[in-house]
């Protein structure tokens, strides 16, 4: 087969290299059909001609050629098209992986959790008991005011401001603890509410309603000196045997101010 003009195709192959391949057209030699001749000239006429004995070269009616160079550039640069899908094809990375550890101390309890749940019997009898104390003497300093004696109303506003705020700290320690189980025993519950030491009669309450001047002075002092004492019995108790952290700090500056608030009230 006669080898026909050389061309190069180029593909682009694996890694991105440029590759490039030679290769030659090849007419094909036939043998003419009876009662037909074959033209060797590239320029001839349309239809056979004579090219010799018994060979000649085929040239199709309308001056075209044979379309075998084409089909072979057409299937090699298919393949060079191929043979750059062969290549490993590269997988995207998985995501990373989800977190699932907590931070530290994300389940750890608030301060005031710990402490609620570190409370016993003995707390809570405390807080109850002193939160009546204070309601009791609250009620004297009221009075104390509608007294006619400038003196004792001063002594007992300056009083009044003091056990309000514990006041309100025993009731919000007691609505915090409320439902929560204590450490102490089951032997150690008290099934009922001892009364309240250094609380004054209803009698000597009722007196102070009705008093004025001097003789309200006197009675206010000897209601408030009971309740001082019975106050800090409950603050000695609760230092003693409580454990709550928040109640015995309360105890403390019960009896830490015990001395001076009896001194101004002798002195009035």
């Amino acid at each position: 087969m006669p080898a026909g003009p050389a061309g190069t195709i180029t593909t682009l192959g694996e890694g991105g290299h440029v590759q490039r391949a030679l290769f030659h057209w090849h007419r094909p030699t036939r043998t003419a059909p009876p009662g037909r001749a074959w033209s060797p000239s590239r320029n001839a006429p349309d239809g056979p001609t004579t090219a010799g004995p018994g060979v000649s070269h085929f040239r199709r009616p309308g001056g075209s050629r044979a379309h075998a160079p084409r089909l072979l550039a057409g299937a090699a640069l298919a393949c060079g098209l191929a043979l750059t899908g062969c290549g490993p094809v590269e997988q995207p990375a998985p995501p990373p992986a989800a977190d699932t550890s907590e931070a530290p101390g994300a389940d750890a309890p608030e301060p005031g959790e710990q402490e609620d749940a570190a409370h016993t019997s003995t707390d809570q009898e405390f807080a109850r008991q002193l939160l009546a104390h204070h309601r009791q003497l609250l009620e004297l300093t009221e009075l104390a005011g509608d007294s006619g004696d400038p003196e004792v109303a001063a002594y007992a506003e300056g009083i009044r401001q003091d056990r309000q705020a514990q006041a309100d700290e025993l009731a919000r320690w007691l609505t915090d603890t409320e439902g929560v189980p204590s450490g102490s025993a089951p032997e150690d519950l008290v099934a009922e509410e001892p009364r309240v030491p250094g609380m004054p009669s209803e009698e000597l309450v009722a007196q102070l309603r009705q008093a004025r001047g001097p003789e309200f002075t006197g009675l206010f002092k000897e209601a408030m000196t009971g309740l001082y004492d019975g106050g800090a019995q409950l603050a000695q108790a609760e230092l003693e045997e409580g454990s709550a952290p928040q109640m015995r700090s309360l105890a403390e500056r019960i009896l830490d101010g015990r001395d001076a608030e009896r001194a101004d009230l002798t002195a009035l």
